[in-house]
């Protein structure tokens, strides 16, 4: 683990390409409000410290996770920042066993990678998510045990979080 939290801004990227992280003054331009970014970094910060303090008092690390926000303009006509899109998900977080923690190691974890390790060793790239090349526009099918074993991980970080099975 980290001895301190970071924080990377990014850009979101068109679907198929890769997000692209940004300096907080890149960020400032890009949405036209001094501040922004340091206001961002603020909530995204106490919301991640919050969250991790829950998990960990339930024996999960939340390793990392992603916050997107956006700007909407208030009656007053000032830009307020607001949280949109999911939070502290599997698919949006990387969640890790306490109890198998092992520092310096690869950890078994409660989120996608599974999905993605499988994904990749089955050929798919990003820009092909409608199939491979030749297979253009059947998508991919997914084995019944991989989608198992990722609803199965999935799981193991709920419930410890929730107190309930998933």
């Amino acid at each position: 683990m980290l001895p301190e939290l970071l924080f990377t801004p990014f850009t979101k990227a068109e679907q198929g390409a890769h997000d692209e992280n940004i300096s907080p003054q890149q960020g400032n331009v890009l949405v036209s409000r001094r501040g922004a970014v340091r206001e961002n970094s603020q909530v995204s910060l106490q919301l991640y410290t919050t969250a991790a303090e829950y998990a960990l008092s339930s024996g999960v690390i939340l390793a990392d996770t992603k916050f997107e926000f956006g700007l909407i303009s208030s009656q007053d006509g000032s830009k307020q920042l607001v949280l949109i899109d999911e939070v502290l998900t599997p698919d949006s977080s990387r969640y890790w066993p306490l109890a198998r923690y092992t520092q310096g190691k690869s950890q078994p974890s409660f989120d996608k990678q599974y999905l993605r390790d499988w994904l990749v060793s089955a050929g798919f790239m990003k820009g092909l998510e409608s199939g491979s090349e030749g297979k253009e526009g059947q998508g991919w099918t997914i084995d019944e045990d991989i989608v198992r074993g990722t609803r199965d991980r999935y799981s193991e970080a709920v419930e410890p979080l929730t107190g309930s099975k998933a």
